[in-house]
């Protein structure tokens, strides 16, 4: 994946900047780590070198990630709506009670207990098992947070 993104970047840049969308495992630049802090992972594969690891040792400072979170959907027929319980990660960005917003990691304070709370290990949900969660840390994985509270399923309708 990512020297797919380094070829399209490398031949576009003259153009401008390249986005690249994919799941939060996908993009995020720390080491991915498979299960929780309270779900600890068996077999072999506990952590994993994602593609957006690859892109920061390549691109550096001039690869942005972000990381996005949900906190619950309506409107989805009940085997595709995502689970309605949350955890660590959704439950801190919710209790903010804003229905979407951005936040810069970079931004936070350098040391107190927000600082601490962003370098710890946190469960995330994870959409790729139901039930199933994924722990993230998300100073050393995103530069940047997109939460938002309620999605929504989009229809379009064709008239034939």
């Amino acid at each position: 994946m990512a020297d797919n993104v380094l070829w399209v970047q490398e031949r576009e840049r003259e153009r401008g900047k390249v986005l690249y969308f994919a799941h939060d495992e996908h993009v995020e630049t720390g080491l991915g780590m498979l299960g929780s802090p309270g779900h600890p992972p068996t077999g072999q594969y506990r952590q994993i070198r994602s593609a957006g690891s690859y892109l920061r040792s390549a691109l550096g400072p001039d690869l942005v990630v972000i990381g996005t979170y949900l906190g619950h959907g309506e409107g989805f027929g009940s085997p595709d709506a995502p689970a309605p319980a949350v955890h660590g990660m959704e439950d801190l960005l919710a209790s903010i009670s804003v229905p979407q917003f951005l936040v810069n990691l970079h931004e936070l304070p350098t040391s107190g207990p927000l600082y601490e709370w962003f370098t710890a290990a946190h469960a995330t949900r994870s959409t790729i098992l139901r039930d199933a969660t994924d722990s993230v840390i998300s100073l050393a994985s995103y530069d940047e947070i997109f939460f938002i509270s309620t999605v929504t399923p989009s229809f379009m309708s064709r008239k034939q």
